[in-house]
């Protein structure tokens, strides 16, 4: 066995696979399928699992840092994620009292540029919001 898999049986009458962004492989099978032909259907699949597994490696390491809630982004650009005693975002960092504070601080922070940003259309394009 090349790979470690978890496999959940179910009353279905398909074979599939499928693997996490943690890289984690699952097979759904039917009840009565044996493990050898699970093993048979892994084996098949050795190419593409071996090309996913090595494409969430790299997203990873590439998102490491946001992962390990050391950035985050803004507006499309990377930025220091701090811990802090006070939720907010200024122009390279956002500052936050602990991970459950982020949604609360992005909609506090950024929802009056969103409002700004459709009234500035609405101005624009001449209609009324």
């Amino acid at each position: 066995m090349m790979f470690d898999y978890n496999v959940i049986r179910s009353k279905r009458k398909t074979l599939s696979v499928s693997v996490s962004s943690d890289n984690i492989i699952t097979v759904r099978c039917p009840d009565t399928m044996s493990d050898a032909l699970i093993d048979d259907f892994i084996n098949s699949k050795s190419e593409w699992l071996f090309r996913v597994i090595a494409e969430n490696n790299v997203k990873r390491a590439d998102c490491e840092d946001i992962i390990n809630f050391k950035e985050i982004y803004v507006g499309g650009n990377k930025v220091p994620l701090i811990f802090s005693d006070r939720n907010k975002i200024v122009e390279n960092a956002v500052c936050v009292k602990d991970i459950s504070s982020v949604k609360k601080t992005f909609i506090k922070f950024l929802s009056a540029d969103l409002i700004a940003f459709a009234k500035q259309i609405s101005i624009e394009t001449g209609l009324r919001a």
